[in-house]
């Protein structure tokens, strides 16, 4: 073997190297077939110059991101730390990378920053011409080759990069709460350690309040056969697996990683893990990958759209684009599960399927549901920290569960009312009954 491959096979022996390497192989694939060939025609043109530019910083931002991580696996520890240290030593070096912690804080503000203006951008130099008067799609969706994607469509898009944005920042912040109750000695489940993570937890799930403000767009328009649709054609069968894809990121890896972090996150007096001691999941590999993996989904699905529009990329080789894409995103996700309340996470879609509350109401009550599990003698945290760990903590727990529960009571017809206000004020509902308001 050459020293070329003997230095491959070592990073492919480090642990998420395969993911890794796959999300490389997309971005080599875009970068060198469309986006450098077409660089001038993509980014230069003063039309719409504030997107291209995002995009441009976008996709920078993006090879930085994998670059971090590259180095990261390659030098075999999970938090970057030990060039050098692994099976196969490290071999990928580059000045800056691994980056520290404040440097990875600083890269995902930054990333979901540039996310939600590239977004944004879309939407309002291109308005005049995707506005919906204007457009004349049979549903919505961004993979059938004679569909254009419309300022509402964008508008609502921006609204998920923002949510982006605001989970890696409670993410980080319960991180450096962990950082302090463990540099304390405190214990976690505790009502004063728990207080500022259910803030957080708090303020991480009220921009749902907002969402009324946005457009909202049926996914099942896009295989519904009353509007001419073929309900079962590649694109529709995509848009299934999208939809279902959607669902559990927002139930499994949205709220109930919220509140897995936030009630269940806390790894300094539980069961031995993988994650080294001290290393919090936002500082993780399998999170760094994961997060990266899916703020590219987010960005691609349209980016490539508009390639395919334009004459730049084939329908098929977009699906598959966006195929692969998907399925790298969801591989990575799936080693973030193991942080997710799976309780909490069910309670949450079993809420929102039921309507019996919003977003909030939800989320208090997947949180109660989860402290209770903590609780029960079946529980695998049981008396490994949870909340026999000191004398107080039955008493703290049997106040926290009904805390929680007794806020969802009370959150729900706030949160209605609240929904119901901004939505009018801020004129969310459509006139087209494809574009009507779900949740």
């Amino acid at each position: 073997m050459t020293g070329l491959q003997e230095r491959l096979a070592e990073f492919m022996s480090q642990p998420y190297a395969f993911p890794t390497a796959a999300m490389a192989l997309f971005l080599l694939e875009l970068i060198l077939t469309l986006v450098a060939p077409n660089f001038r025609r993509l980014f230069l043109p003063r039309y719409g110059r504030r997107h291209r530019i995002m995009g441009a910083v976008y996709i920078a931002v993006l090879i930085v991101g994998l670059t971090d991580i590259a180095a990261r696996v390659s030098s075999g520890s999970d938090d970057g730390k030990s060039a050098g240290s692994g099976a196969g030593g490290a071999w990928f070096h580059a000045p800056g990378f691994p980056m520290d912690r404040p440097g990875r804080v600083a890269f995902d503000v930054l990333l979901g920053v540039a996310g939600t203006t590239l977004t944004l951008t879309a939407a309002y130099d291109f308005k005049h011409a995707h506005e919906e008067d204007r457009v004349r799609n049979k549903a919505s969706g961004p993979l059938d080759p004679d569909q254009t994607v419309t300022f509402e469509e964008m508008l609502e898009h921006a609204f998920y990069q923002a949510l982006n944005l605001c989970q890696v920042a409670f993410l980080h912040l319960v991180a450096r709460v962990d950082e302090s109750d463990r540099a304390l000695g405190r214990r976690h489940m505790s009502l004063r350690s728990l207080a500022p993570r259910l803030a957080l937890l708090s303020a991480v799930t009220v921009p749902w309040v907002f969402r009324g403000a946005f457009p909202t767009n049926r996914f099942s328009d896009n295989y519904d056969g009353k509007k001419g649709r073929d309900p079962w054609g590649v694109t529709s069968v995509l848009y299934r697996m999208k939809k279902y894809q959607y669902v559990f990121y927002k139930h499994f890896m949205l709220h109930g990683l919220n509140v897995g972090v936030a009630i269940d996150g806390f790894d300094g007096l539980r069961k031995p893990r993988e994650t080294p001691p001290g290393l919090s999941l936002v500082h993780a590999t399998p999170f760094r990958l994961y997060w990266l993996g899916l703020n590219a989904a987010y960005v691609m699905e349209f980016f490539l759209q508009t390639l395919v529009k334009r004459g730049y990329l084939t329908q098929g080789r977009m699906l598959r684009m966006n195929q692969f894409l998907m399925c790298v995103s969801t591989a990575s996700a799936l080693a973030v599960l193991r942080r997710v309340s799976v309780l909490g996470s069910i309670v949450s879609l079993a809420v929102n399927f039921t309507k019996v509350s919003g977003e909030c109401g939800g989320v208090a009550l997947a949180a109660a549901a989860a402290a209770a599990w903590r609780m029960a003698p079946g529980s695998p945290e049981y008396g490994y920290g949870g909340f026999l760990a000191g004398y107080d903590a039955v008493e703290d727990g049997h106040a926290l569960v009904w805390t929680l529960a007794s806020a969802a009571v009370a959150l729900t017809p706030l949160e209605r009312r609240a929904r119901t206000y901004i939505a009018g004020r801020f004129g969310a509902a459509r006139s087209r009954p494809a574009k009507a308001k779900v949740a």
